[in-house]
C-alpha cells in the first residue's frame, strides 16, 4: 500500500471512533500572520 504524505513526512495519527485524524499542530510564529489584516475602527 502506497504511503499518504502525512506517512511521509511522520505525521502521528490519533483514532477517534472509526476514523484516523492527523495530529496537526500551528506553530506560534504562523498565528501572528494576520498582522496585516485591518483594524475595524
Amino acid at each position: 500500500m502506497e504511503k499518504t504524505i502525512f506517512e511521509e513526512v511522520g505525521v502521528k495519527y490519533e483514532r477517534q471512533g472509526d476514523y484516523l485524524i492527523p495530529c496537526l499542530t500551528v506553530p506560534a510564529d504562523a498565528r501572528r500572520k494576520n498582522s496585516n489584516v485591518p483594524k475595524k475602527k
